[in-house]
């Protein structure tokens, strides 16, 4: 049966993230009565690369919808019922990703990933195109593939998606994503 949104989540060895990641999601999945609309996949089979476990879990995926999230992402507890209205209302290629950057210790920083965007600052906000993280309408991300390595396997991926031709966007208007 296939789901409104697939989460799709990479082990890359942080086990304790790894489960707490996978306790938020179900949690809102059980509170919010999404069992039915979402879908929540995980991959932790570390003999392939990290980007075979996304193109793994992106074949996988049955969402119309699907949204990738690294284990030590943190999707506010609001979020994902958040996510699923708007899909429902909207009816988007994508919804714009508005969140928290934390690196190395240093201050968190302010991202937003969007159609709107290139890579610039403006503010002192990073203002990123879409990515993975960009819930993604799933026959779009489907086109794409993350290349077969452990260090940014993304990038490629993030090329390929900003050519299939996402035309309509939307978002929601505070920070998600940790």
């Amino acid at each position: 049966m296939s789901k409104l949104l697939s989460n799709l989540v990479s082990f890359d060895g942080k086990e304790g993230f790894f489960n707490k990641q996978i306790n938020n999601l179900s949690k809102q999945i059980k509170e919010n009565g999404l069992k039915e609309k979402v879908q929540l996949l995980t991959c932790s089979d570390n003999s392939i690369t990290v980007g075979a476990r996304g193109n793994k879990l992106l074949k996988a995926a049955t969402g119309a919808w699907v949204m990738f999230l690294k284990e030590t992402d943190v999707l506010s507890d609001w979020a994902l019922k958040n996510i699923v209205e708007l899909l429902e209302k909207e009816n988007p290629d994508m919804v714009s990703v508005m969140g928290m950057l934390r690196k190395d210790g240093t201050a968190p920083k302010m991202f937003v990933n969007s159609l709107k965007n290139q890579a610039v600052v403006d503010a002192g906000i990073l203002m990123m195109p879409p990515c993975q993280r960009n819930p993604m309408r799933a026959t779009l991300a489907k086109k794409c593939q993350f290349d077969e390595v452990n260090v940014e396997e993304d990038v490629n991926y993030i090329a390929q998606l900003l050519k299939t031709g996402i035309k309509t966007e939307a978002s929601i208007d505070k920070a998600y994503l940790m």
